[in-house]
């Protein structure tokens, strides 16, 4: 499992964990990280970001892989690491991943900042994964795009993410993955492209990555599957241990962490009822919360501004505590 380890500065300062989702990696943080350095972090400050198996630098998949199974590997990475006193920050599936690591040892983490995640039942309003057009639905991608351009499809999700139906912009995204198909950078696209492409190249983390996209319709309300390597897959055991005990480790009841949100819009996990259920758990992120009304998903790389504003508010709340 590979993993991004850097102290910034002298003396021993906060503790930033960063968690991805799909189809990413940790390089999605590095805009964020950038902006943070730019907008200016504590001296001393370490910075955690792995690659989950099957995503960056990571090794392969070796099979179809649920946010149980990543977040039992970051579980024993962070208890290698012995990191304490943390604050993570997670986007996409990094939340139930990052959440799911560290929920059974909640005094490991002293702040939190989601990034357009959930780790709640997903409600039924739109827009969902199910019915977004890009021009067909998010969840429908794994059975039209073949393995071998799977990495091309993360690509051109990560560089162009609008989820609206709109001809314009349905053309746009064909022409990304047409151009990518053939080995080139598209125009108009940075060397990350490559980064993002490359990653999920083989067939294997296609496959992994595949399967996460085919939950997202039912995202935290539990799911199962035929592994063909492991059989039977069930985690509605995994997201009731989470969702039971959130708000009682982290919120007012427990040990009211400082929580910030950054979410966008346009995206299904950005919508009203999603951000009302941190509300419910964690309401003290309300001091810190962000809805971008032009935002859509991958705000840690379109919206870093925001986002290491979040997280910053959240560290020097814990700064200012310590002090």
């Amino acid at each position: 499992m590979f993993f991004f380890d850097r102290r910034f500065g002298e003396g021993d300062g906060p503790l930033l964990l960063f968690v991805h989702g799909n189809p990413e990696c940790s390089y999605a943080w590095r805009t964020t990280i950038d902006e943070l350095k730019r907008q200016g972090l504590p001296e001393g400050t370490r910075i955690v970001a792995a690659d989950n198996i099957g995503f960056g630098r990571s090794d392969q998949a070796t099979y179809e892989m649920l946010q149980m199974r990543h977040a039992d590997n970051l579980r024993q990475l962070i208890e290698a690491l012995d990191l304490r006193d943390m604050t993570l920050i997670v986007h996409d599936w990094g939340g139930p991943i990052g959440i799911g690591a560290t929920i059974d040892s909640p005094e490991r983490v002293r702040g939190l900042v989601v990034n357009a995640t959930s780790v709640f039942p997903q409600p039924g309003d739109r827009p969902t994964y199910a019915n977004l057009t890009r021009p067909i639905s998010w969840s429908q991608t794994p059975f039209v795009v073949p393995d071998r351009l799977w990495g091309v499809h993360a690509a051109a999700v990560m560089e162009f993410e609008t989820l609206s139906g709109d001809v314009k912009d349905n053309l746009k995204w064909m022409r990304l993955l047409a151009a990518g198909a053939t080995g080139r950078i598209p125009k108009g696209c940075g060397p990350e492209f490559a980064v993002w492409r490359d990653a999920l190249s083989t067939k294997a983390n296609a496959r992994s990555s595949k399967r996460a996209c085919l939950e997202s319709p039912t995202m935290c309300n539990g799911y199962s599957f035929e592994e063909p390597t492991l059989g039977p897959q069930n985690n509605v055991a995994f997201y009731r241990n989470i969702q039971e005990k959130i708000g009682a480790v982290w919120g007012p009841r427990g040990q009211a962490i400082p929580v910030g949100g950054v979410f966008g819009s346009q995206d299904p996990l950005g919508k009203p009822s999603v951000v009302a259920q941190w509300r419910d758990e964690v309401p003290q992120i309300e001091e810190n919360l962000h809805v971008l009304p032009d935002a859509f998903h991958f705000v840690q790389w379109h919206n870093p501004d925001t986002c290491a504003e979040a997280i910053l508010d959240v560290v020097g709340e814990l700064v200012g505590s310590v002090a």
